[in-house]
């Protein structure tokens, strides 16, 4: 029997986030026997509740990134990244191999056309130079699915789906008709 991680971590997350904070401030206001009285105001109570709250929640964020179980803390990251790094797009890591298909997911918070699409993979070194697509073509096939075309051969497609504030632009390409491009 398999197990799913993402429920066990779900659980540990919710127990770290409503549990620790709890205890640490209550520590803090009420001693560690609960015999004092060290902090009165109820406002002071609940700043310190909100503050451990907000550190385990960030740490359970972390914690879920490195574990690959969440992929919120890293969608912050690339929020961050465009908004102050002043880049049109970010990378979301490593490609994935699947079955035949090379995955490369990109997030961008600029409006989706002809132009950024193709930009992506111009600036891709790993794609464009080895199999030599910088004449690359993008054609609109559905309302968020894309065609890769390449000599009138079509090399892959773009999914496009929208993140709260970005834009999620998975490239999906045929590694046989890579390969092929790349033996020519």
């Amino acid at each position: 029997m398999k197990f799913d991680l993402s429920i066990l971590y779900s659980l540990f997350s919710v127990f770290f986030v409503l549990f620790y904070p709890r205890q640490i401030t209550h520590v803090i206001c009420f001693g560690r026997h609960r015999d004092e009285t060290r902090i009165k105001s109820k406002i002071a109570y609940y700043s310190i509740y909100l503050f451990w709250t907000i550190i385990f929640g960030i740490l359970c964020l972390i914690m879920g990134a490195a574990s690959g179980l969440d992929s919120t803390f890293d969608k912050i990251l690339y929020f961050a990244n465009l908004t102050y790094g002043h880049e049109e797009y970010v990378s979301a890591g490593a490609s994935e191999e699947n079955g035949g298909t090379i995955y490369l997911t990109y997030y961008t918070k600029k409006d989706i056309d002809e132009t950024i699409l193709c930009e992506i993979i111009r600036d891709n070194k790993f794609i464009c130079e080895p199999y030599k697509l910088g004449e690359a073509e993008v054609r609109q096939t559905g309302k968020k699915i894309w065609e890769i075309q390449m000599d009138g051969e079509v090399l892959g497609n773009i999914e496009i789906e929208r993140n709260l504030f970005m834009w999620k632009i998975c490239y999906m390409w045929d590694e046989l008709k890579l390969e092929a491009r790349y033996n020519k």
